[in-house]
């Protein structure tokens, strides 16, 4: 996702190509603990630190999550879905 992303929309994000990502590793495993075991502050703190204004939310990051659903966090405004697939702005 974060490979098609620039190209569909040119926009950064945090994560992409492994080529094209400086810190590919460290970010990665950034990601993983963001979906995994970060609480809702940390999430929101995250998102803040980094620039983030919106958030993808595919298969991929579903099956990744644990304890967290972006409709359920107020920072988190959902501006797109298609059934499989949100895109959330952060507030």
């Amino acid at each position: 996702n974060g490979n098609n992303i620039p190209f569909i929309a040119f926009r950064s994000v945090y994560l992409g190509h492994n080529a094209g990502t400086v810190g590919f590793s460290v970010k990665t495993s950034i990601s993983k603990m963001f979906y995994e075991n970060y609480n809702s502050k940390e999430r929101k703190e995250f998102l803040e630190a980094n620039n983030i204004n919106y958030l993808f939310w595919g298969p991929k990051e579903q099956k990744m999550a644990i304890n967290f659903n972006p409709d359920q966090e107020a920072f988190l405004q959902k501006v797109y879905s298609n059934g499989s697939t949100s895109v959330y702005k952060v507030h």
